[in-house]
C-alpha cells in the first residue's frame, strides 16, 4: 500500500526571480536539508524574496500537487509531484483572472475553474491546458460547481443575476434575474449556492444574499431557492 504524503504549505511566499516554478522548493525544502519524501512526518516551508506571492489554495490529483499561485496581479497554475518534486506542467496564461479566496478556486473531475470578480478560467488538471475562459460583468468571485455546471452569480444597482457554466465547455446560460427596487442596492449580490433536493426529488439551488438601503447602512439577509429541475423561483424571502 502507498503512504499518503502531506505536505504542510507556507502561503507568505515572496521569490527574487521572474520564473514562477517552484520545483527547487520542493525538491530542497527551501534551502535547508532536503525532506525525505518517504516519511509522513516530513515537512517543508519557504520564504522567498519577490515583491509578492500568495498561495491561494493547493489540491492533491493523481499523485500531483495541484497550487494556485497569486503573483502580483496574475496568476500561475502549476503541478508538482507529490515524491519528486519534478515539475509536470504550468500554466502562465490565464490573462486577467486572479482568484485570490479559497472558494474562488473549485474542482470537478479533472478541471480546475478559477474565478475572480469578472473573469473565470478553466484549467485540466492532468494536462495543464486552458480549457476555456468567461467574463462576466459585475460578477462575483465566488462559485460553485452543481452537477457540472459552474454557478457564477453577478449583480449591480438595480439587478442580480445567477448564471450557469458548463465546465466541460463554457458554454453560459444565464438562470435567474431579477431586477431589485431602486430603494435598495445590494452590497453583495447572491453567493454562490448550495444544492439539496426537496420533498418531490427536485434539485433546489439556496442562495443567499444582502442588500443595502441606498443612502445608509440598514441592510437585510435574503434568501432564494431556485428550482433547477423547473426552471422557476421556489421561494424567496
Amino acid at each position: 500500500m502507498k503512504n499518503s504524503i502531506i505536505i504542510l504549505l507556507i502561503s507568505f511566499f515572496t521569490i527574487s526571480c521572474g520564473d514562477p516554478d517552484f520545483t527547487t522548493l520542493l525538491k530542497s525544502g527551501g534551502g535547508g536539508p532536503a525532506a525525505d519524501p518517504t516519511d509522513q512526518a516530513s515537512v517543508w516551508s519557504y520564504r522567498m524574496g519577490y515583491h509578492y506571492i500568495h498561495l491561494t489554495r493547493a489540491f492533491i490529483y493523481d499523485e500531483n500537487l495541484i497550487s494556485v499561485i497569486q503573483r502580483d496581479q496574475h496568476c500561475v497554475v502549476q503541478a508538482n509531484n507529490l515524491a519528486s518534486g519534478d515539475s509536470i506542467w504550468t500554466q502562465a496564461s490565464l490573462g486577467d483572472c486572479n482568484p485570490y479566496r479559497v472558494n474562488n478556486c473549485q474542482v470537478e473531475g479533472d478541471i480546475l475553474v478559477l474565478s475572480d470578480a469578472s473573469r473565470m478560467a478553466a484549467v485540466s488538471m492532468k494536462t495543464g491546458e486552458l480549457l476555456w475562459t468567461d467574463i462576466t460583468k459585475d460578477g462575483e468571485g465566488e462559485i460553485s460547481i452543481v452537477d457540472g455546471m459552474v454557478i457564477k452569480t453577478a449583480s449591480g444597482l438595480e439587478y442580480s443575476s445567477v448564471y450557469a457554466i458548463d465546465i466541460f465547455t463554457g458554454d453560459k446560460r444565464e438562470i435567474y434575474r431579477e431586477v431589485i427596487s431602486p430603494i435598495f442596492k445590494f452590497g453583495s449580490g447572491y453567493f454562490s449556492p448550495k444544492k439539496y433536493v426537496n420533498t418531490n426529488g427536485q434539485d433546489i439551488l439556496l442562495f443567499y444574499g444582502r442588500s443595502v438601503r441606498e443612502g445608509n447602512t440598514n441592510s437585510r439577509l435574503l434568501a432564494l431557492a431556485y428550482n433547477l429541475t423547473l426552471n422557476t423561483v421556489e421561494w424567496k424571502r
